[in-house]
């Protein structure tokens, strides 16, 4: 990202709601806390983009930063961090304390971004993720039903060929 980063957003990110931090250079610091739905990510957006951040920085925890990220890249710079990374900084244990920590990061520039794939790429990737958890499940059944069946001496030939 070129240039000086003056002011940034930190959001510390949960299955039902968000805290968000703005911080500047000048110390100034402003939090709040919205809900994770629609309505709150846009309400997000026009405070953020009414505060004038300059980037909003993010934890890559769980899939739930996708719906943000969509909704703010378009306006500003988001920085999706990788997780592991962000907390070797931080001794933090409030959501409020980490949304701040992350806006530090942010306006220091030390978030290493995360790979961000674009829409498509995110749904090609959920489908090769739930077939391969789907044959995972399908050889573990396989794997009980032998295991069960195999003390009595019983051994079918369990191929795909005999299942379909």
């Amino acid at each position: 990202m070129a240039g000086e980063i003056n002011k940034s957003c930190g959001l510390d990110i949960h299955k039902r709601f968000l805290i968000a931090t703005i911080l500047c250079r000048s110390g100034e610091k402003q939090q709040q806390r919205f809900d994770r739905d629609e309505d709150g990510i846009l309400s997000l957006r026009n405070w953020v983009t009414s505060e004038k951040c300059d980037v909003v920085a993010c934890e890559s925890t769980s899939d739930f930063w996708v719906p943000i990220h969509d909704s703010l890249i378009k306006h500003l710079p988001f920085i999706v961090g990788n997780a592991r990374d962000m907390k070797a900084f931080t001794h933090k244990k409030t959501d409020k304390i980490d949304s701040e920590v992350i806006a530090k990061l942010a306006l220091n520039g030390m978030v290493q971004p995360s790979r961000v794939f674009p829409i498509n790429h995110r749904e090609y990737r959920s489908y090769i993720r739930l077939r391969r958890k789907l044959v995972q499940k399908r050889t573990d059944i396989k794997n009980e039903a032998h295991a069960v069946l195999a003390p009595e001496m019983f051994n079918p030939n369990l191929t795909e060929a005999h299942i379909l």
